[in-house]
């Protein structure tokens, strides 16, 4: 690595660093700004785009002084030749351009092998770390193998309903608030919105969907094919176009070799796992005490963001159902619950089967509308089913209007609207 080229990039990523709009704070922020005086490292992962520069920027400006901290962005072109035995000259250019400094902002750090090590040089020195990265497993194995009970793992989303809110200036309503019929249309109005084109900051900002599909090709292509070196580009495009297309849905990637065009279905399954990894896809295993069932029955497939969904996905059905399963389902995982979905023995399903410590299991149906007898019965016969088999007495539908309580069979289930939910508690 050039030192000169070097010192231009440190300099001017300081200056870009300190030129973010900070926007609004991420609900993330107090978290993190709770846990900075703890001795561990810091590692927050996500999706490219998806604000972890912004956060870094905001933790920064809550927690330290400009003097206290160096800021380094690894996602910098400049830096792609940069190598694990290039870390000591980078720390001596950042002694001789900003003097020393015991805080460390690392921006993507993954990009560079081998940055484990310098981290743990780092902590062992007494230094303080905060770092980002945009590949979920990287993260965890390289700090769990080298910073084993050290580290702090944090995952940050896009958006969720309030951050929408609040990016668009809207007051956000609090449980137990009275509304009036012109404030409920409203905030239905607006979750609409939130529903179709996601959370994704970069595209709120600017409102241009071709940002969402750069995103979705940078990761395919940077985040996948470079960084694991496939060699079968169309096969993988076909299957993340297919899975994308089909969130919500069932898989098996032994019956997608066909149409994805590939012979081998632990290739398949590598793919996905890369798509997961690059945190753009997830899935979702049916709930059974059994490991080898949930491993061997298909799984469902989720994505990051609707508005990628939206703007990529082949829509050849009607999809208004499928995207609030999905956002349904990214709010879960941002609350940090343990998911499955159900088969009931007699075969009938229930979206979401919840579980975290120190709670007891939870069961969730999400159907936009629930005004039909039909639709009613048999997402409410689900949960009746599912509940007896299970033991559990926490169940909710979540749907587009229908609010109320209803009792079947001695069992206590909630019908709530879904903007009032993702502003709201679980349970």
């Amino acid at each position: 690595m050039e030192k000169e080229k070097l010192v231009r990039a440190v300099n001017d990523q300081w200056e870009m660093f300190h030129q973010i709009d900070g926007g609004i704070n991420r609900n993330l922020l107090e978290e993190l700004e709770g846990k900075i005086e703890l001795e561990h490292v810091i590692d927050i992962a996500g999706l490219r785009r998806v604000g972890k520069t912004t956060l870094l920027r905001q933790l920064a400006g809550s927690c330290f002084e400009a003097e206290e901290y160096y800021a380094i962005n690894f996602d910098d072109d400049r830096l792609i030749e940069v190598k694990a035995g290039d870390f000591q000259l980078i720390y001596e250019v950042l002694l001789e351009e900003f003097g020393e400094r015991r805080v460390f902002f690392l921006d993507e750090v993954q990009n560079v092998a081998g940055w484990e090590r310098f981290v743990r040089r780092l902590m062992d020195g007494g230094f303080k770390v905060i770092l980002t990265g945009s590949n979920s497993q990287l993260l965890d194995r390289e700090l769990g193998s080298k910073l084993t009970g050290r580290h702090l793992s944090h995952h940050l989303f896009p958006f969720s309903f309030d951050e929408f809110l609040r990016f668009k200036e809207e007051t956000v309503w609090q449980p137990g608030q009275r509304l009036t019929s012109e404030r409920t249309v409203h905030y239905l109005k607006l979750f609409k919105q939130f529903l179709q084109y996601g959370g994704m900051p970069l595209y709120w900002k600017y409102e241009n969907r071709e940002l969402l599909k750069s995103v979705y090709e940078d990761v395919i292509f940077r985040d996948v094919v470079a960084r694991h070196g496939v060699s079968k580009v169309d096969a993988l495009k076909r299957l993340s176009y297919f899975l994308v297309s089909n969130v919500g849905g069932l898989f098996s990637p032994g019956k997608l070799k066909q149409p994805v065009g590939v012979e081998s279905g632990d290739t398949l399954r590598h793919y996905v796992q890369h798509l997961k990894e690059a945190w753009l896809l997830f899935t979702v295993p049916v709930f059974s005490t059994s490991v080898k069932k949930q491993q061997v029955n298909p799984k469902k497939i989720y994505c990051i963001d609707n508005g990628i969904v939206e703007n990529v996905a082949f829509k050849f059905t009607e999809t208004r159902g499928n995207y609030l399963e999905n956002a349904v389902f990214i709010e879960l995982k941002r609350r940090n619950y343990e998911i499955y979905y159900y088969k009931t023995e007699s075969g009938r399903e229930v979206d979401f089967l919840l579980r975290k410590e120190n709670e007891g299991q939870r069961l969730i149906q999400v159907c936009w509308d629930l005004s039909g007898r039909e639709t009613r019965r048999r997402e409410v016969e689900a949960l009746l089913e599912a509940a007896a088999e299970l033991g559990g007495d926490k169940c909710q539908i979540i749907t587009m209007r229908e609010e109320e309580t209803l009792t079947k069979s001695g069992l206590h289930i909630e019908i709530i609207p879904a903007w009032k939910w993702f502003l709201g508690d679980v349970g």
